[in-house]
């Protein structure tokens, strides 16, 4: 298992068995992934089982990265795991594009396993560098989409992503400025402090399922972990989840799991502050954020407040 793996069987009930499977085949990948996210969304009740992983591809920061294609065995195995044969026409339709050469920066793999009613979901996605308007006709175009709105695909966003399971989805994020996030949002009410403390603000677009999210990504974890803390004094799907992390931490010594994202659903201006996603990422075993996390310049990021990595 890799090391979000031994993480998430830390405590309570074993994952799935998808779950378990992605992490295997991740684990015996020959590149290994240069980051890993553990993150679990808030509904009606806690849904703990989601993990994300992220590999550099070749140019962007370390020399003897894969390029897109040399992944491509890797989602041929992730698709038979989770017999998700969509995959492999999603990887297709990228790799397409980028010989026809559009770059991009990270193709990030993950899985969100749910209960019967609420589905499952295989996540393939890109921190993309350029050419957005071909990544996302690749992404439309391998789901049997029409090709997006011209408006939609000029926006500066910075990644695409598909999910496949009992729905299908396209996804974009885009950087926002302070002014765009006042603009929809019409009070960030208990998040302001999460909104002063972030690095940058995104706004995720779910083309299919017409839902949006914005999402913040703090230069601190102190803020994210108090407004846990604080949620988990009088809820119990905080609680599950601020003890569930508390056990993976306490798994993976020395490397601790730190909350790094929040993204609330965003419906007529109004943020769902009762069912948040939460996204954690690993410290110190990772020495530094990836510059494209979700935006921001990676000599911002100075670690957690006591100066681990």
């Amino acid at each position: 298992m890799t090391l979000l793996g031994d993480g998430i069987r830390a405590h309570g009930p074993p994952p799935p068995p998808r779950l378990e499977a992605l992490d295997r085949v991740i684990d015996r990948a020959p590149s290994a992934p240069d980051d890993l996210e553990y993150s679990a969304a808030i509904g009606p009740t806690l849904h703990p089982w989601r993990a994300t992983y992220y590999f550099d591809l070749a140019g962007f920061r370390a020399v003897g990265s894969p390029g897109l294609a040399d992944l491509r065995p890797l989602v041929d195995r992730m698709a038979d795991a989770l017999e998700v044969p969509a995959l492999r026409d999603v990887m297709d339709a990228f790799v397409a594009a980028a010989r026809g050469g559009a770059s991009a920066d990270q193709l990030v793999l993950g899985i969100d396993e749910r209960a019967q009613a609420d589905g499952s979901r295989a996540k393939i996605y890109l921190v993309v560098r350029s050419d957005q308007p071909t990544w996302l006709a690749a992404a439309s175009s391998s789901l049997g989409l029409p090709q997006p709105a011209p408006a939609l695909a000029t926006r500066a966003f910075f990644i695409v992503g598909v999910d496949l399971g009992s729905t299908r989805d396209v996804k974009v994020y885009a950087r926002m400025d302070r002014s765009e996030l006042a603009e929809r949002v019409g009070d960030l009410g208990p998040l302001q402090e999460v909104s002063f403390d972030s690095k940058a603000v995104v706004f995720r677009e779910c083309l299919c399922s017409n839902r949006s999210q914005i999402i913040f990504q703090v230069m601190h974890p102190r803020s994210l972990s108090a407004l846990l803390a604080r949620r988990a004094a009088a809820d119990d799907r905080f609680a599950e989840l601020a003890e569930r992390v508390t056990a993976m931490s306490r798994a993976t010594e020395p490397t601790v799991w730190l909350p790094r994202l929040a993204a609330f659903g965003l419906r007529d201006g109004t943020l769902d502050l009762d069912g948040p996603s939460l996204y954690f990422h690993p410290s110190p075993a990772v020495p530094r954020e990836p510059p494209h996390r979700l935006g921001s310049d990676p000599e911002a990021w100075e670690g957690s407040e006591d100066g681990r990595r």
